[in-house]
């Protein structure tokens, strides 16, 4: 059963009591947010959304899904997306800043968009060097640690790993 932007309307005929059903089908209502950014790397993010309220009386065909570079402040399609509410986004510039925005398109047209609250910056989680530096450093020091500890270097009750 289809959604519609207008209740389904019944007229009856005094003469001939016939039943008329009126469906007025429209564009889609945006997507409901909030618009999520996820997992978000120098070159990638991933981002996810809820269907709109509102499918128009029709189904939704796919989403068309932007990214605006804060700098040039110009919208870019960066996919379109059938049968689900999330996507991976490729393609960011370390260090550039970006906003998201998804519309919901049925074949009478798109939505309006919902947009992202805020911008994220494209860069890794875990810093300049990642996390596999910090997992050295940590190993290394737990190795040399435990060395002292097998040799009777350590003599006090409690030892001190600085990282």
């Amino acid at each position: 059963m289809y959604n519609t932007i207008h209740d389904v309307g019944h007229m009856s005929s005094s003469l001939s009591n016939l039943l008329t059903v009126i469906l007025c089908l429209d564009k889609p209502s945006k997507p409901e947010g909030p618009l999520a950014v996820k997992e978000i790397f120098k070159d990638h993010c991933h981002i996810s959304w809820n269907p709109p309220k509102d499918d128009g009386g029709l189904p939704i065909e796919h989403y068309v899904v932007e990214s605006m570079d804060m700098d040039t402040k110009k919208w870019v399609e960066v996919g379109k997306v059938q049968e689900d509410t999330q996507c991976g986004v490729p393609g960011l510039e370390p260090g550039k800043r970006y906003k998201f925005r998804v519309k919901a398109v049925n074949s009478e047209g798109e939505s309006e968009a919902l947009v992202t609250d805020t911008d994220i910056l494209a860069k890794d989680p875990f810093g300049k060097h990642g996390t596999q530096c910090n997992y050295v450093q940590v190993m290394v020091s737990l190795m040399l640690l435990l060395v002292k500890m097998m040799m009777g270097m350590l003599n006090s009750g409690y030892c001190c790993l600085y990282v």
